[in-house]
């Protein structure tokens, strides 16, 4: 026990920078949407409190169990080469492993370690960052200092969760592995993949890019509140891009080490290479824009209220998030077998 307890925190000086890369990388990727489309709402506050208290939050989480799944992934493949028994240790170390095994024995998935105690806490902290942004000029610099401080929140929420939560995930999922043998069947595989793959990742996606389509819609909208069609098109080609892409990395690195854990266990897929993965996801957004603009010529619509763009978007977007994930499970399960030099690359 004292062995893995090493092992796990000799691994978080590593991750620290790792964390502190993904937190910079999401929240720039979502700053740049929001600044190349114009207006930024110098006295818009209603969006402005939107985005941090979703933003905070949604980083956050997404870090975190990013950053955990490969704590423990190395914890896993580390304790198998050092031949490390969870079991062993004196009755004080023991006494806790039992307490922490008790607690956590299902708990294989980094996201049963997000309690809604520290979601609020994100949200709560988000509210305060736009507090502070309401408070200010509303300059330029005071937008770019609004994404720093939601850098620096991501960046602390996220090293939390980590530091709570690495050592008895990694011995839950190390006690998994060696139970492995008891590999769901497909209707557990399935009802695993929709709780900790299919709703926390479609929900972070639709609620962030929310707030962009919000923001893009009302920019464009003309006086009445119209938007023409093909901005609606090529928003939601755009935004179902970036989100099907994300999500099928995403998924695609963090379900392998519940694949090798027996978790996800789908039958009857046969063989899709990278390439062919990564087609269908880019042919995505391309059958979703195509599907609006069909509907738009067939009923002859040149126009949406605002209100009608951002329903329309959101819904594609949940789709463009669903086949994301889904196509990194089946390209997943598509793999006769997980070589150590993937799991190594987990």
């Amino acid at each position: 026990m004292n062995q893995l307890t090493e092992l796990v925190r000799a691994q978080y000086p590593g991750y620290l920078l790792r964390t502190l890369l993904l937190s910079l990388f999401e929240v720039v990727v979502v700053a740049l949407l929001f600044l190349l489309t114009k207006p930024y709402f110098e006295s818009y506050q209603v969006f402005w409190y939107l985005l941090c208290l979703i933003l905070v939050p949604a980083c956050g989480c997404s870090v975190a169990v990013n950053a955990l799944t490969k704590i423990a992934s190395q914890a896993l493949l580390q304790a198998k080469k050092q031949n490390i028994n969870i079991e062993q240790g004196g009755d004080g170390t023991q006494a806790t492993l039992a307490a922490t095994s008790a607690a956590t024995s299902a708990a294989t998935s980094a996201w049963q370690y997000i309690s809604w105690k520290k979601v609020l806490l994100m949200v709560g902290t988000g509210l305060l960052i736009a507090l502070c942004y309401s408070e200010s000029a509303q300059t330029f610099d005071d937008l770019l200092m609004l994404f720093c401080a939601i850098i620096i929140a991501t960046f602390l929420f996220a090293n939390w969760i980590i530091i709570n939560a690495a050592l008895p995930l990694s011995i839950a999922v190390i006690r998994a592995f060696h139970h492995r043998r008891q590999a769901y069947d497909e209707a557990q595989s399935i009802d695993h993949i929709i709780r900790f793959h299919l709703l926390p990742w479609s929900a972070i996606a639709v609620t962030t890019l929310f707030t962009f389509f919000i923001k893009y819609y009302v920019g464009i909208a003309d006086e009445y509140g119209y938007v023409d069609t093909g901005a609606v098109v090529r928003s939601t080609y755009i935004s179902g891009a970036l989100v099907a892409v994300w999500l099928w990395l995403e998924v695609g690195q963090i379900a392998r080490l519940e694949r090798i854990l027996g978790y996800i266990n789908l039958s009857g897929i046969g063989h899709i290479s990278e390439s062919e993965a990564f087609s269908l996801v880019m042919a995505v957004p391309i059958v979703l824009a195509v599907i609006i603009a069909a509907i738009n010529g067939f009923f002859d619509i040149e126009q949406y209220r605002y209100q009608s763009a951002i329903a329309i978007s959101m819904f594609f977007m949940l789709l463009a998030a669903f086949a994301g994930v889904s196509i990194a499970i089946l390209k997943l399960c598509a793999s006769k077998a997980l070589s150590a030099r993937q799991f190594e690359n987990t």
